[in-house]
């Protein structure tokens, strides 16, 4: 298994930031909430 580490870590590290800081102002659980409706989109339509 090969991983590539200079694009992964980036991306970790994009996403860290970015939770931080909706959390920081208050908006994570909204994100949150907006990502279980799209997936749970996604489970009724595959059914």
């Amino acid at each position: 298994m090969n991983i590539k580490w200079k694009v992964l870590l980036p991306k970790l590290l994009f996403w860290l930031v970015i939770e931080l800081f909706l959390n920081c102002i208050g908006i994570d659980d909204l994100a949150d909430y907006g990502e279980f409706v799209f997936e749970r989109n996604l489970m009724i339509e595959s059914l």
